[in-house]
């Protein structure tokens, strides 16, 4: 990500300047830049940040529901999302509780609140909630494994699953996940044999 938007910073650079340059992109550093706020907290506070599995400290409910047939991610950003995540859910006496009737509430009784939420959403399936939490604009989605991705309808619409040839067979392979308007892309050959360009190398070299 970092290494593309660097390259065509530099090359509208060079348009201004007519100077190229070298660009230096780590991973590493591409990663630490990610800390985004908990950097911040750790510069403000001068301690790590606490670990939080798949939760965000900034906000609660946010982090991963287990259903009865899968897991559910869910992140609730602001107050409105609550109240409307407590309807999807049928549990008005949530939203009526003073203890998680504001974000800072809920951080407060992280705890007891979870505990409620897992209970509720051990009864239905991911699909059933997942209807319904986005039904009233509640950001979630459901928690995939490598098979069941290939099972949502979205996916299947954009087409990424694709197959190529390699050799006498057919394998299948994820195509490239960028559309261009006026640009064909995809794969369209697979994995080349062991030495199958040796000699085409050489002979573009000579």
């Amino acid at each position: 990500m970092y290494g593309a938007q660097s390259v065509l910073a530099a090359l509208r650079q060079r348009d201004k300047t007519g100077e190229g340059q070298h660009l230096d992109v780590s991973m590493t550093d591409g990663m630490i830049s990610w800390l985004t706020v908990r950097a911040g907290w750790t510069f403000g506070n001068e301690q790590a940040y606490p670990r939080m599995g798949n939760r965000l400290d900034e906000f609660v409910p946010y982090g991963i529901f287990e259903c009865a047939d899968g897991y559910l991610a869910l992140a609730v950003v602001q107050d409105h999302h609550w109240h409307r995540l407590c309807e999807a859910l049928d549990r008005p006496d949530l939203a009526a509780d003073e203890r998680f009737e504001t974000t800072d509430g809920r951080r407060t009784h992280r705890e007891e609140l979870e505990d409620e939420l897992e209970a509720t959403f051990a009864e239905c399936s991911v699909q059933t909630w997942f209807d319904r939490i986005t039904d009233r604009d509640v950001p979630a989605a459901p928690v995939y494994d490598t098979l069941e991705l290939w099972d949502d309808e979205h996916v299947q619409a954009r087409g990424l699953l694709t197959t190529v040839d390699a050799g006498e067979q057919s394998i299948e392979a994820i195509d490239h996940p960028v559309a261009f308007s006026e640009s064909s892309t995809g794969i369209r050959r697979g994995v080349a044999d062991l030495g199958e360009f040796t000699f085409a190398c050489f002979e573009s070299i000579d």
